[in-house]
Order: C-alpha cells, then structure tokens, then sequence
C-alpha cells in the first residue's frame, strides 16, 4: 500500500509541477491518486488536478469557440492561446490557432509569439525534474530579452517578476553547477589539493544563495549538498595527504623504488593531476636508471633473456646514455651485449587512452584496461587429435613502446615518461560466471592466477596454459590517468594464440542501466537495511526489505525492424574489427637489428597531445572554433559550447551531441566527459591547441586502431578476433560497485524468479520455496557469497521457458548493520526493461 501511494503520489505531483506539458495525463493520474486517497494519499492533490482538468478543458473550448468564430477579434485570439497554452491544451489545436492569427492578424502573430515564449518560460522556471537549471535559466533570458523590445511594453508586473525568477534560477544554477562540480570530484575528476577545497567553499557559497533566493523545489536538494561539502572537505584532506606523503618519500634517498611506485599510484588513484607530482615521478625514473646497467649484464649472465631486453628499452627509453655513467650505451657496448642474445618472442602493440585506461588493480574500473585472450595456438593440432598438454610455462612482458624479447620469464619497460607504474595480471572467470555462457567477456567476480608484484623492479608473471576451454585472460594496467602506448610481449614453452578483445565485446553493449542505491542509517534509507541471505539457510524475513529490481525481457516483434544506429560521440570506441591482430614475419634464431643506441625522437600518442594535423580540415575546425567562441578571446567555455550546439544543428551533430543538452537524459554528462577531454589543463576553457590537439588525437586514434592494436607471432599466423565464435547466449549482467564514503559493507547480487503462480504485486515472493535463485555473485557453492571487492556482479543465462515471467534482482549487504552507497548497473545481450519495484 505505502509503494502503490508513493506512486500514485510522484505521479500527480509530476503532472501538477508541469501541467503545461502533461495536462492530457490528468484524468489518468487522477483516476489512480482517488483510488490511493483511502490509504493514505493526500485529497488536496486530487481536488487541485481536478482544478487543472476543469481550466484545460474550458481554455480549449475557449480556444476552439476564437478560432471558429469569424469574428473574433485578434486580442481575443490572442488571449485564448495564451491561457489554452498554459494550461497545457494540445499543440495541435495552438498551432491551428496561430495559423488563424498569423492569416488574420498578423501584427499580433510575433508579439504573442514572444509574450507566450516568455510566460512559458516563466511557468516552466520550476520544473525541476523536467529540465535543468542552466537551461530554464538561459531560456528565460533569452525570453526576457526579447519581450523587452515589445511595442506596446509587456506589464511592468510581469518583468518585475521575471527578474526575481532570473535571480532565483542564477542562484539555483550556481548551486547546481557546485553541486555537480562536487559529484565530479568524488567520481575522480583530477584537481589538486587547494583546488578541491576551493570547490568545498563554492558549494557553501551556493548553498547559502540557494537558502537565500532559489525556488523552494531547488531548496531540497541543500541537505544533500551539506553532506557533499562535507566530503569535499574530506577529499581535500586526502588528496592533500596522499601528495605530501609521495613528496616526502621521494625527498628521502633511502627508499626504495617499491615505496616510490606505491606513493605514486595512491596518489594518481585519489586523482592528483600529474603537474603535482614532478618530483616522485623524477626521483623514479632517477631510481630505475641507478642499476639498470648492473641488472641488465646480471640477467644475461643468469640467462634472464626476457628482463634483459626489458632492461635495454628501459635504458633507451629513459634515455641511460645521457646520464654521467652511460658511457657503455653511448660507446654501443651495451647494444652489442643484446645482440648477442636469442630473441624468439611474441609482441603485442596497445595504448592506454582515456577509454581503455581503467587504472590500477583493485579498482572498481580495472576491468576498463585492455584485455587480451591467451590460448594454445589451433594451427599445431591436426583435426582429430586431442592436446596433451603437461604444465607450460607462459611468460609475457609488457612495457611501453619498442619491441622487447624474453624467454620463460615476464618483465615490464618504458617506452617514454607515461605510463611509469604499470602492472599486469592473468585472470580467468569463475566457474558459475563461466558456465553461465560469459565467453570471451572478463567480468566481475574474476579469478587472479598469476600478476606481478610491487616488488618487481619490472613487473613480471608467470603462469599455467591448461588444455582447458576456459578462456584466460592478459590484463595490463597503470595507474589512473597515465596515458601512452606499451608493448604486451609472450614467450611461451609452445606456440600460443594472443588476441585483443575490442572494447565493444569486453561486456553486454545490447543494454545498460545504472541505479544508484543506498543503505544508510538515516531516514528513509535504512527501512530497506534488510541484510544478507546465505547459504543452505532460508533468508531471514527482514532480507525482503532490501531493494528489488524487475527485469523483463522484450519479446521479438512480429515484423521486426533494424535498430536505430546509437548517436555518434567524439569520444566513441572504434569499431571491433579494428583490432585485427597482425603477425609478423618468421624471425631467425638472431634478433634483427636493434637501432642505434640513441634513439630516434619518440611521438607522444596520449589523446591531449597534437598528433599531426596534416589530415585535419584545419579550415573547417576553425570556422567551427571560431562559431564557439562567442566572445573572441581564443578560448571556448562550458556555456559557449552549450550556446554554439543549441543555435547550430551541424555543429551539434560535429561534437556528436543532441541540440538540447539536458540533464536528465544523460546528454549533459555526455557533453562534460567530451569537454574535459579537450580541456587538457582542466581550467574549464578550451584553447584552439587543446581543440585542435584533441581533434589530431581522435584521427590518430581511429587511423591506428583501423589499422591495428596488436601484433602476434605466436602462431605464426593471423588471428583475428572476428574469427572467434565470440556471439554469446542470452545474458544478463548485474555489476555493483561501492562508492567511497561511508565505508561499505560486504555486498551481494541475488538473481531470482518466483514460481509461477507465486508472487504479489510483481515483487519476490517472500517463502524460499516460491522463488528459485537462479544466479547470484561471489561463490555460492563454498559459501562466499558476500564480498568487500571494489565490484561484485552475477550473471545469468537467460533461460528460454517463461519469457513473459520476469527476473527480480536483489541487491543487499551482509548484515543489518552494514552501510554503503553503490552504483548498480544491469547489462544484457538482449533487449530488456528494469524497474526499480522496492
């Protein structure tokens, strides 16, 4: 009953607070709100939507009466289109009336043109939840700008109120762009220390403007900000905290290369921007060149082939033959030493760019890095023939840059300054994850069988190929925000298969829906601190008050139709056939040539860095530069841009952004991921060497990836990951990832479906034995269903019987006591509907 009133509830109040755009839902929303009114929904809602259907249906009347009758008079006309629509009569019938008004009177058709515009614009200053605050603001302006210049002036009364609204919605703007701001800031938006407190102090400011001139609807989200300006607060504190601590450690000359790589990657995983942390990262490569000349002779004396020639491109890479003691890679001494040594090795070409950057290991965004499938090579077993295979030692390096060699062992070099903390992991799904048809997709819940350490001074792994069909996986990472190229390198005892997963097939791309859900101990979130169900034991009843999520699968229509194509984005993924892997040819049993010693000056790939404009239009990106930039002072900002799309359909369709940036369907999100791309200095203003780098950026990036992202010799044949059989069953994916603050508790992802028959009002029945728990995250067979990693997720086969029956999914903590914020976010390989029931 409390759900169905909540409901009916947010319905009406939906319809009243924009009665312009939903009058024609009245009778609906009324029909159901009287039949809530018993239980408990207020009747004062009710008789006002009664008063709403009383004006619309007599203003269209109104109107319809002006527009038939022949001689009514162009004022009348005008005064029935103003008040039909502002009472939310149909466009049609308005339209119709300023065709009469336009035919008859057309020295009224503009004037009531602009008065409407500004009086619809006034009445939709409060709609909150319908647009956001930077566009009724700049709508309402511009409205008012244009009724000033009325002949005969607009009534006094009418500009004096928009002015105050003016001020309401300036005030309500500001506090809803700190408020943003502050969101951005805990998601991970780089700032430094100072600038994140400066935030925490314009947000009190707005908040405080807010309290004193915004609209009572904008005033409830204050509490909201408080506790926001709070964690700001907070965040300032720890960045702050983390950038001393790498500061001090690498002023002390003691520490050790382990402790350097430590700070650093703390310090870009809590979103230090690079500019802060000049002195570690030199102290770091100081520390990486101290024995690099030592180890490298230890390791082809120990028969370290593969660390050795890790250590060679270090050397090139931090360019040893410039330092005091490089005489022996100036004289070419060291070069000849890696001539010497066999180099049989597999070399895999890749780049971390801001789409495929997912940061260090433990994070909720790792699985973002780049993926690489690892398999025995097909091309050495004869059809029939079954692979015998005894234990096989699969080593691999990764590194930045120029090709490395090794032999059963894993290392890690640079080829350039970024990225300078790098890792690499091999992981495989687990087995329910597995078995449930995940294929070629890493998804949450992953087992590590072998990664490196931050002991190594290269990062190094070594591992297990079993003749199994589960795919494993190669994942190599770096910390947040490094950006560069890296070459995957692996040695196997056999000839293996190394294939990059394009991005578009890591995970379901057929749908994706995230929720934000909260278990707090603060009204009303912890009526739903329902706590965990377990293993071999019925859940407690209080487990049912955790939120729930119908999922329903679509049904094919009968005449099915090709999907609209998704909207364009600067920022969009190339196609998967981009990754196309290329092998190269045979090599002997001598390295080639390995260049001089000095290497040739190397091109910096990172996607803010100009990387060639000889292919650009640059006169077209100009004209389109110069359109932004309203105000000719060389640099765009977030309201220009906004401006420029909203006036400009090409130049909205160029960005890949619709012409009304909005809030509320994502696309003002969309446009602020694509401004702090071009924005590579972050001081919210674009320069034309920020759009132009970032335009050679996006070209580069898909003539690259168009050509290849990888390079595999390992089979001595090509391997494309079109070629796999990589189209999976019907999926459902539920990932939950924790938020910072408050601390989380162990988290769980129930899947479920009541037996049919079973089961009220579409929620989970509330009696283990009417519902079956068809997937779940964690291991449920040895009882670890709950789990504190930074995201755990369950996968379902979606299963054929009962396609109309839908899912419920059951998100919880471990115990009653237990807190936390989460993002969850359901994905499938098929066409499906989420609710949020609970």
């Amino acid at each position: 009953d409390l759900s169905n009133v909540a409901l009916a509830t947010a319905s009406i109040e939906r319809v009243l607070g924009a009665v312009e755009r939903y009058a024609e839902e009245l009778p609906e929303v009324i029909a159901a709100a009287e039949a809530q009114v018993p239980k408990g929904l207020k009747e004062e809602l009710v008789e006002e939507a009664k008063e709403c259907q009383k004006d619309y249906a007599s203003t269209i009347e109104e109107l319809e009466d002006a527009i038939a009758d022949p001689r009514a008079e162009g004022e009348d006309l005008k005064a029935a289109l103003i008040r039909a629509r502002l009472a939310g009569a149909p466009m049609t019938l308005i339209d119709r009336g300023f065709a009469k008004l336009e035919k008859k009177f057309p020295e009224w058709f503009g004037y009531t043109k602009t008065e409407l515009e500004l009086l619809v614009a006034k009445q939709e200053a409060d709609d909150i939840q319908e647009l956001s605050a930077e566009g009724r603001f700049l709508r309402l302006q511009d409205a008012a700008d244009a009724a000033r210049t009325l002949q005969p002036r607009l009534e006094k009364s009418i500009l004096e109120e928009v002015e105050d609204i003016s001020m309401a919605l300036a005030a309500e703007r500001s506090f809803v762009m700190a408020v943003k701001e502050a969101k951005d800031i805990l998601a991970g938006l780089p700032m430094s220390p100072e600038d994140v407190s400066l935030s925490a102090l314009r947000l009190g400011h707005a908040i405080q403007a807010c309290e004193m001139s915004a609209q009572e609807e904008a005033k409830k989200g204050i509490s909201e900000a408080e506790e926001l300006r709070v964690l700001l607060e907070e965040e300032g504190n720890r960045r702050s905290e983390v950038l001393q601590n790498a500061i001090a450690i690498s002023s002390d000359r003691g520490r050790s290369l382990r402790d350097l790589h430590v700070a650093i990657t703390g310090a870009r995983e809590a979103s230090v921007t690079p500019e802060f942390l000049q002195e570690p990262y030199a102290r770091l490569r100081k520390k990486k060149l101290d024995f690099v000349t030592s180890a490298l002779r230890n390791a082809c004396a120990t028969g370290k082939y593969s660390l050795a020639f890790a250590l060679y491109h270090r050397g090139l890479a931090l360019k040893a033959f410039e330092e005091r003691n490089g005489g022996e890679w100036r004289s070419g001494a060291i070069q000849a030493e890696i001539k010497r040594l066999r180099a049989d090795v597999s070399t895999i070409h890749g780049e971390f760019v801001i789409e495929t950057s997912g940061g260090a290991f433990g994070t909720s965004t790792w699985r973002r890095n780049p993926c690489y499938l690892i398999r025995h090579s097909k091309m050495e077993f004869r059809e029939g023939l079954e692979r015998t295979i005894s234990k096989k030692d699969i080593v691999f390096i990764l590194f930045v840059g120029r090709i490395v060699a090794g032999y059963r062992s894993v290392a890690l070099a640079e080829a350039s300054d970024s990225p300078a903390t790098m890792a690499v992991h091999v992981v495989r799904n687990n087995k329910e994850v597995h078995e449930a048809g995940a294929g070629y997709m890493l998804m949450p819940g992953y087992e590590v069988l072998a990664s490196s350490h931050e002991d190594d001074d290269i990062p190094s792994c070594e591992f297990d190929l079993p003749p199994s069909s589960q795919p494993l996986f190669i994942v190599p990472s770096a910390a947040k925000g490094e950006l560069g190229p890296f070459t995957l390198i692996v040695n196997a005892t056999e000839s293996v298969d190394v294939i990059r997963i394009p991005p578009a097939n890591c995970e379901p791309q057929r749908f994706q829906q995230t929720f934000e859900v909260k278990w707090l101990q603060e009204r009303p979130y912890q009526v739903i601190m329902g706590g965990g169900r377990f293993r071999n034991r019925a859940p407690m009843v209080s487990w049912y008050r955790n939120p729930q999520f119908r999922v329903k699968v679509k049904q094919p229509q009968e005449s099915p139709q090709e999907p609209p194509p998704e909207p364009r984005s600067m920022l969009a993924l190339p196609a998967p056939d981009a990754f196309r892997s290329r092998t190269p040819p045979a090599r002997s049993g001598k390295p080639e040539s390995l260049g001089p010693v000095v290497p040739v000056p190397r091109p910096n790939t990172a996607p803010t860095t100009p990387a060639g404009t000889e292919n650009l239009d640059l006169k077209k990106l100009r004209m389109i530069f110069d359109s932004a930039d309203v105000q000719r002072n060389g640099m765009v900002n977030k309201r220009e841009l906004i401006k420029a799309i909203r006036r400009d359909g090409k130049m909205a369709e160029f960005f890949g952004l619709p012409a009304e940036i909005r809030q509320e369907d994502g696309s003002r999100d969309q446009m602020e991921a694509l401004f702090q791309a071009m924005d590579s200095d972050s001081d919210r203003e674009i320069t034309w060497e920020e759009f132009l780098a970032f335009q050679a950026s996006v070209h580069l990036r898909k003539s690259t990836w168009a050509e290849d992202a990888s390079e595999v010799n390992a089979s001595k044949s090509e391997v494309d990951f079109s070629s796999l059989d990589a189209n999976p069953p019907p999926l459902l994916v539920v990932a939950m990832t924790p938020h910072g603050r408050p601390k989380a508790g162990p988290a769980a992802v129930h899947i479920l479906r009541n037996i049919e028959g079973k089961g009220e009002d579409g929620l989970l029945a509330e009696n283990p034995s009417h519902h079956h728990v068809l997937a779940q995250s964690g291991l449920r067979h040895i009882g670890r269903e709950y789990s504190s990693a930074s995201e755990v997720g369950a996968v379902l086969r979606l299963p054929l019987d009962r396609p109309e029956e839908p899912f419920i999914v059951v998100p919880s903590l471990k115990s009653t006591n237990h807190q936390g914020r989460f993002t969850i976010t359901f994905m499938s390989t098929q066409d499906i509907e989420v609710e949020r029931i609970q």
